[in-house]
């Protein structure tokens, strides 16, 4: 689960799993913006001074093969 969304300043990722993942954040062109290790099933990313659009949240743990891809709007 991601929110808020649209985020303004800040968004927080958790789920259900409580193992180690991985958080990117995207531009629209794939290019990663931020990438950040997360632990215990939540983490914060801050997106205050982005520029306002379409970005996306790509969650992965590559020892459980999960790979999740969410679109997040900034304003």
């Amino acid at each position: 689960k991601m929110y808020p969304n649209p985020a303004q300043s800040s968004v927080t990722i958790e789920w259900e799993n409580s193992t180690d993942f991985t958080v990117n954040l995207l531009d629209v062109s794939g290019r990663m913006i931020v990438s950040k290790e997360a632990q215990s099933g939540k983490t914060n990313i801050t997106v205050d001074g982005f520029t306002p659009g379409m970005y996306f949240i790509e969650v992965l743990n590559a020892e459980a093969g999960i790979r999740e891809m969410k679109q997040l709007v900034v304003n």
